[in-house]
């Protein structure tokens, strides 16, 4: 029997952000003259997932009409304490004067 692999595999959570811009004009110049207009200037793509109870990571697309680039990558690790060791100021095992 062929076991199914279990890959560390994120679920995340997306999210879109846009600038959706649009217009109507009767001036007879115009190319879009008596037609309303509606145009998606830059829009951000929000991945983010935790991959693990101590680890976070999220990425930011940045999707406009001259292309896709990433705008943002960052991670975070949260942990129970805020240092690996008690700071000395800190520890009430070191005897002070």
């Amino acid at each position: 029997m062929i076991q199914p692999l279990h890959a560390g595999v994120a679920n995340p959570n997306i999210s879109a952000i846009g600038q959706l811009s649009g217009a109507y004009t009767e001036n007879p110049a115009s190319v879009s003259s008596k037609q309303p207009t509606l145009e998606l200037g830059e829009m951000e793509l929000v991945l983010d997932a935790a991959l693990n109870p101590y680890f976070n990571g999220a990425f930011v697309l940045s999707v406009a009409p001259d292309g896709v680039e990433i705008e943002e990558v960052y991670t975070s690790i949260p942990h129970a304490y805020p240092f690996i060791r008690t700071p000395r100021v800190m520890d009430p095992s070191i005897a002070r004067p």
